[in-house]
């Protein structure tokens, strides 16, 4: 799987700009990392599946939502192909709806009986609302990575920019540092992928959607 940081292709960006403008450049360069620190995509897939076991481990919420959509044991995370993961998420689709229906209902009988509850119930609808969302997003996204993780099996070999960088400096390199095989992938995509998504994508798609709906 290719995978590069953007500050890497950034720093990269200016130190060939420099050798462009000093007539001393290379036709093209390519930035890859994995012909210098490979991931396997199942590798990538392991991980993403037990930091979301981590998130959602004591979130009684989440355990009575999945017990609400008949959610089954999770077991290994395995591959499935781009059409099965779309039927899984409409099949998930129907599970909420049916249960948004049980709540919307639930909430009616306990609102002409005045009993307690409404309330938490709201609260578990939002959830599930916000839980067809994410998985909507999760397709588009699936839908924009294809290309690069399912369809197309390639490395692309990054020697020119290694060779870019070995004519500046010392001090230059650390300033604007290409370094892939220094890359610690489990904390990359713990620390900066999930986290970012989290921060700068997933919040501002939700709300868009929300606008729309």
């Amino acid at each position: 799987m290719e995978v590069v940081p953007v500050d890497l292709v950034a720093s990269a960006i200016v130190v060939v700009s420099a050798l462009l403008l000093g007539g001393n450049n290379e036709a093209v360069y390519q930035l890859g990392t994995a012909d210098a620190n490979p991931m396997a995509l199942e590798s990538l897939v392991v991980l993403l599946d037990a930091e979301s076991r981590r998130r959602k481990n004591g979130d009684r919420r989440a355990a009575l939502i999945d017990r609400l959509l008949g959610a089954r044991p999770l077991g290994r995370p395995r591959f499935v192909s781009a059409a099965d993961a779309r039927a899984r998420r409409a099949g998930l689709q129907k599970r909420i709806e049916r249960a948004q229906a049980l709540i919307a209902g639930a909430k009616k009988v306990l609102g002409a009986a005045r009993l307690p509850g409404e309330r938490s119930l709201a609260g578990l609808s939002t959830a599930l609302r916000t839980l067809a969302l994410q998985a909507a997003f999760r397709e588009q996204t699936l839908d924009q990575y294809l290309p690069f993780v399912l369809g197309n099996r390639y490395v692309f070999e990054s020697e020119s920019i290694r060779a870019a960088y070995a004519l500046i400096s010392e001090t230059e390199r650390k300033l604007l540092p290409w370094n892939p095989e220094q890359i610690d992938w489990k904390s990359y995509w713990v620390n900066n992928q999930i986290k970012g998504i989290e921060r700068w994508v997933q919040p501002e798609a939700v709300k868009a959607w929300t606008f729309r709906i």
